[in-house]
């Protein structure tokens, strides 16, 4: 039996539902608290703290759309992410930059 993806499963909205519940509503990376999947709409900068789902090594990279290669982050985080691999990602967040900050929008890192 070959592992389930991301997108065999045709259910990427109950997948996302499923990791919010697991991670108990907290972003993978940062550890920030995730609004609900099925929030409808956003006021102001709520876009941010949306739950999402991100490969934690990207596609791009050589990644899978396997469910073993799937994490809920924030918005934020997968936006700041970009086309690191999560080891990469935890590298910059908490051990390479002191400029890298969760609580904004702004990228003041570099890579």
């Amino acid at each position: 039996m070959s592992e389930v993806t991301l997108y065999s499963t045709g259910k990427k909205r109950e997948v996302r539902e499923k990791l919010f519940n697991e991670q108990e509503g907290l972003c993978g990376y940062c550890f920030t608290e995730c609004f609900p999947p099925n929030k409808q709409s956003y006021n102001g900068d709520e876009k941010h703290r949306s739950f999402v789902l991100d490969h934690k090594i990207p596609v791009a990279r050589g990644g899978t759309n396997f469910l073993s290669n799937i994490i809920g982050t924030c918005w934020l985080c997968n936006a700041k992410k970009r086309r690191m691999t999560d080891e990469e990602f935890f590298q910059l967040m908490y051990m390479g930059s002191t400029n890298f900050d969760t609580s904004t929008k702004n990228e003041t890192y570099q890579y």
